[in-house]
């Protein structure tokens, strides 16, 4: 499997296993437990996630890690739980387009945290690709 279709496939696992588990805690005649749920949808889910940001060994020499990318989506991504958050437990007013848009921030933020590692520049790849015998 890809490393996108590992991300996508970990992010909708995650998103089901929160929406059935959020579902069944609010419900009162549930016949599951919460955390069942999660343990059947969102374990895989994450190791699914875990294992498409992580590139295999032989792509990490030709990737570069951004830090910056995956503060910045984790932090997309906490926004998105803040406002559920604030939503269901404070507010309990909020505009549909808002509250739509903090539930999509969720996964956005999860992908593009996982789009911290990219491709080396040119030049940075040809000098770490040199052997240091070759200089002497």
């Amino acid at each position: 499997m890809s490393r996108e279709a590992r991300l996508a496939c970990g992010c909708l696992l995650l998103i089901v296993a929160g929406l059935v588990s959020f579902l069944a805690s609010t419900s009162e005649k549930s016949t599951l437990h919460p955390l069942t749920i999660v343990a059947v949808f969102g374990l895989p889910g994450l190791l699914l996630l875990v294992t498409g940001i992580l590139p295999d060994r032989r792509k990490r020499q030709a990737l570069q890690f951004s830090a910056a990318r995956l503060l910045g989506g984790l932090a997309i991504s906490a926004a998105g739980l803040l406002l559920v958050y604030l939503f269901y437990n404070v507010l309990h007013v909020m505009p549909r387009i808002l509250l739509i848009g903090a539930f999509l921030a969720v996964p956005v933020g999860v992908l593009f945290a996982a789009s911290c590692w990219t491709e080396m520049d040119a030049p940075r790849r040809a000098h770490l690709g040199r052997s240091t015998r070759a200089d002497a």
